[in-house]
């Protein structure tokens, strides 16, 4: 398996190996410990949409299947987690 896969997990794998959605996915990405101003940076230009970061957590938007590779090839990344979708414990 290759590094950047390992850095994603077992949801956003599926998703590769599947189809991610049409409308892409929410995104947590963990960054390692280096200059974050830098990194967050190297994510925007990698293609994801940054909604929110807290200290070495960023919450973005990615818009297909090459943007989450492109995202989880960065030496400045240490993990990708998909958001999953919520349910009622009611259905």
């Amino acid at each position: 398996m290759a590094e950047w896969m390992r850095k994603l997990d077992p949801y956003s794998r599926r998703a590769l190996q599947t189809s991610a959605p049409e409308e892409g996915m929410d995104v947590t990405v963990r960054l390692r410990d280096r200059d974050q101003s830098a990194a967050k940076d190297e994510l925007a230009q990698s293609g994801l949409e940054v909604q929110s970061t807290l200290g070495d957590l960023v919450v973005g938007h990615v818009a297909d299947r090459e943007t989450l590779i492109r995202v989880a090839e960065l030496p400045c990344v240490a993990e990708v987690q998909a958001s999953r979708p919520l349910h009622s414990e009611n259905q």
